[in-house]
């Protein structure tokens, strides 16, 4: 009778157990995010910290931000999207894919010319105004992100507006497709080129000839947002983690500057 009983009592138990458990379709997913491609390095090290600290799974893929919009336009998840550029997080506003309230800065960068480590070229000396910097730099062959599609080049497009010498320049271009093709184009080809700030200060097969004045072009602003969907009360701690000034000094670290608010 004890054996009985006994065994009553486990499969109880074990019935009990198994009804408090909740489905799987109410498990909670990982929190899915779509970045920029400069970002890739320093939100590496953010995700890894905070699922760290919370036990929370965090998937990430970084494009350019046009891409990304696409990918996201079509069906792809994404409980938050970051971009570097208004436009593309303006588009998907528009099209309701993000949560217009939650658009908060997290990060700025600036732009930097640059060559490759070893390659010094006499007339890109770095003791010489900036102007006069771009100047030579338009007279030869140089990288350049897409000035149509990538928000690097778009922006390294204003710059060279500025001061009128894009026109020079339009046929010396060695277009990359976005950031990080910039910085391989630049090592690879053994040319100049212009890149991030955060994409040349840490790198050793880069060597800076100078920052550019963010007078040449608007605010390099990383912007982040929600997108509607089940796991937004995780993606809201996420995000306000993003904020915050743990990952306002890691960010830091990887030669960004604090957001402009």
């Amino acid at each position: 009778m004890r054996i009985i009983l006994l065994l009553i009592f486990i499969l109880g138990v074990t019935a009990a157990d198994c009804a408090a458990s909740p489905p799987e379709n109410e498990e909670f997913q990982a929190i899915n995010i779509m970045a920029a491609s400069s970002l890739t390095e320093v939100m590496t090290e953010i995700i890894r910290e905070y699922s760290a600290k919370n036990g929370v799974s965090i998937a990430a893929v970084y494009d350019s931000p046009p891409e990304l919009e696409r990918r996201r336009k079509d069906g792809e998840r994404a409980d938050i999207f970051i971009s570097e550029s208004s436009h593309w997080m303006n588009d998907l506003r528009q099209a309701k894919l993000i949560d217009a309230k939650s658009i908060a800065p997290i990060a700025g960068n600036q732009l930097a010319v640059v060559e490759p480590s070893g390659h010094a070229v006499k007339s890109l000396a770095k003791k010489q105004p900036v102007e006069n910097l771009l100047d030579n730099l338009s007279a030869r062959l140089f990288v350049m992100a897409d000035y149509n599609n990538d928000p690097l080049g778009i922006y390294s497009k204003m710059a060279l507006d500025d001061i009128g010498l894009f026109e020079k320049a339009k046929e010396n271009i060695i277009r990359a497709s976005d950031s990080v093709d910039a910085v391989y184009l630049i090592s690879t080809e053994n040319v100049p080129g212009i890149v991030y700030y955060s994409d040349a200060w840490h790198n050793p097969d880069l060597q800076i000839l100078a920052v550019l004045p963010e007078k040449f072009y608007e605010p390099v602003i990383y912007n982040a947002a929600l997108a509607e969907g089940e796991n937004m009360p995780q993606a809201q701690g996420f995000l306000g983690f993003l904020k915050s000034p743990e990952s306002r000094k890691l960010f830091e670290k990887y030669g960004f500057s604090a957001a402009s608010q």
